[in-house]
């Protein structure tokens, strides 16, 4: 039986409008996305995955094609419901892997919103400093309490916008399904270093991509700026008053962008 993904499958099928499939990312699960969906359940039907090794999807394949396994798993799963036309979102590690995905044109995929992802390191020095800063966390991940780890993981420059309530909300919701084993294997799996380029998503694909990062995440939003340069047809958008997790820290916000993704979507159907 070919590899699949575990997900949660929200609302029923719309003959006349694409299934919206989410992945979430690092840390997170399928669950991540139910809140800030409900408006359009009844409109839409989701198919919310578990990336490999996050809630019962697991990693069990080698480390050094996970990208390509992980995009086998991902077409795999839209055969087995039958997904025909399909818009893809991804967030942070859910959009590094749809990026990916995107580029392998698969059948029925029509347009991509991409949530403060990454899309590639070419430095040699940078993919070392990479390499440490990845098994220095998978390290942490064995051999110290979840809680721990978690609370050093929320403590990084990229999460510093949340305030300490929504960093506790944050911990407290990956403490009701800890998985440490699994997430170490998907950290070293998908890790960035081992990523292709993907800067160049809006001039390799025919897609429509929509790329949006917080405000009040510096980092990501040069990177928007930088991807704009090398992938002008790509809309970019950078929004007020959020954080590297829009859909968390401005989930209104986040919401407005998202049913403008599906405007544009249903009206090139």
């Amino acid at each position: 039986m070919p590899n699949t993904l575990h997900c949660k499958v929200v609302g029923q099928y719309q003959p006349h409008r694409p299934d919206i499939v989410m992945l979430h990312g690092f840390l997170g699960q399928h669950r991540d996305w139910l809140q800030v969906i409900q408006p359009w359940q009844h409109q839409y039907r989701f198919i919310l995955v578990d990336l490999p090794g996050h809630g019962l999807s697991r990693v069990e394949y080698n480390t050094d094609n996970g990208f390509e396994h992980a995009h086998q798993s991902l077409v795999n799963t839209l055969q087995q419901l039958n997904v025909g036309r399909y818009q893809l979102l991804g967030y942070s590690l859910g959009g590094r892997l749809a990026m990916y995905h995107a580029l392998q044109q698969p059948c029925g995929l029509e347009s991509l919103l991409l949530e403060s992802c990454h899309p590639g390191v070419a430095s040699v020095r940078i993919k070392l400093k990479r390499d440490a800063w990845e098994k220095q966390w998978q390290q942490r991940l064995l051999q110290q309490s979840t809680e721990v780890t978690l609370n050093k993981w929320y403590q990084q420059a990229v999460f510093a916008s949340l305030t300490r309530v929504q960093r506790q909300q944050q911990i407290q919701r990956k403490l009701l399904n800890p998985n440490k084993t699994q997430w170490a294997r998907a950290l070293g799996s998908l890790s960035l270093r081992k990523q292709p380029n993907l800067w160049q998503i809006g001039q390799q694909t025919d897609l429509r991509v929509h790329y949006i990062v917080g405000a009040n995440d510096p980092r990501y939003a040069t990177l928007a700026r930088k991807m704009l340069r090398s992938s002008p047809t790509a809309k970019i958008t950078i929004v007020r008053n959020a954080g590297h997790n829009i859909h968390f820290t401005a989930p209104h916000a986040w919401q407005h962008h998202f049913e403008q993704w599906l405007k544009l979507g249903f009206t090139h159907a």
